[in-house]
């Protein structure tokens, strides 16, 4: 499962999944200096984790941005209520390869009538459709940048603090985002490198870790390897620690700054070239209380997701 292609925005399905692809694969959101960024790990459907992490964040909708790096369902006991909780919050959200194959199931599931679906994804039949659409329109990433409100109430960007990038599983270096495989966004744990240098990802657990390779320029906060578990560089954080698994929720919290730390020079990194101030954050973590090693359908329908049979290739075609 190797990936050297770059992508292309023309292409409207995902040829691995068999989901349609979101009208907005990136976004961008600008977050006010005086507010918190809260940035929330894998949850799979387990609902009380999350809202015990964000309890131990003092969370507040006042004052407070939420981020979830993606696999918000499948294989916990509560994807439906993880997502009418972000839905009913407004937190944001990206595409992990878990609502990328539910969508798959979905769609595979109106062509052919009588699809069951797998033991994982048997909540769906009891999803509303706003539900389904929620889901369908999350982007792959999104970058978080810091900005001021003007008189008027419009957001302001500030350009000389380092953007955050969430990406669900990795990002090939390099490669523009406009240009990065949806697959590989949702299930890339490594990187290849050939005799040449050219650098390729995988989702094989044994490539060595992606996150080595990244150098920025903005700062990359993904999930989906909790094999590996918490991984920390300075250009870029993992923190798929497992919750679904019985381990742990991870969560950051970026605490509001003011234009004075912005300009105080102790506080500015040179990154290529640029003065760049560096926002520090701090790492929380919860206790999961769920683990689906012991559940029959926690990895069930994982080894057959590219949904390759005849009827699926025709909406590939589509993508042609």
């Amino acid at each position: 499962d190797v990936s050297q292609i770059l992508w292309s925005p023309k292409i409207k399905y995902s040829p691995f999944f068999g989901c349609e692809l979101p009208e907005i694969m990136h976004e961008e959101v600008i977050v006010p200096l005086d507010k918190r960024i809260l940035i929330i790990g894998d949850v799979h459907g387990c609902l009380s984790e999350l809202k015990n992490i964000l309890k131990k964040m003092n969370y507040s909708s006042d004052t407070d941005y939420v981020f979830l790096i993606g696999d918000l369902i499948n294989k916990g006991p509560n994807s439906i209520g993880v997502v009418r909780y972000a839905m009913e919050n407004n937190f944001y959200a990206i595409r992990g390869n878990n609502e990328d194959r539910v969508l798959g199931y979905v769609i595979k599931s109106t062509i052919e009538p009588s699809y069951v679906f797998a033991k994982e994804a048997k909540y769906l039949k009891d999803m509303s459709t706003d539900m389904l659409s929620w889901i369908n329109k999350l982007p792959y990433t999104i970058k978080i940048k810091r900005g001021i409100i003007d008189p008027e109430g419009n957001k302001q960007e500030i350009n000389n603090i380092r953007e955050i990038l969430l990406v669900h599983a990795g990002l090939l270096p390099g490669v523009s985002l406009e240009q990065q495989d949806p697959y590989l966004m949702v299930k890339m744990r490594g990187i290849l490198c050939n005799d040449n240098g050219v650098l390729s990802g995988t989702d094989h657990k044994e490539a060595s870790a992606w996150i080595d390779y990244w150098y920025g320029p903005e700062f990359v906060v993904f999930g989906h390897d909790s094999d590996r578990g918490l991984q920390k560089t300075d250009d870029a954080i993992g923190i798929d620690t497992g919750c679904v698994y019985g381990k742990h929720l991870t969560g950051m919290i970026y605490n509001p700054i003011t234009m004075d730390e912005i300009n105080d020079n102790s506080d500015i990194e040179s990154l290529e070239h640029e003065d760049i101030f560096e926002q520090k954050y701090s790492l929380l973590t919860v206790r999961s209380n769920f683990d689906c090693s012991y559940h029959s359908y926690c990895n069930a329908g994982n080894g057959n997701s590219r949904l390759f049979d005849e009827k699926t290739r025709k909406i590939r075609e589509l993508m042609k």
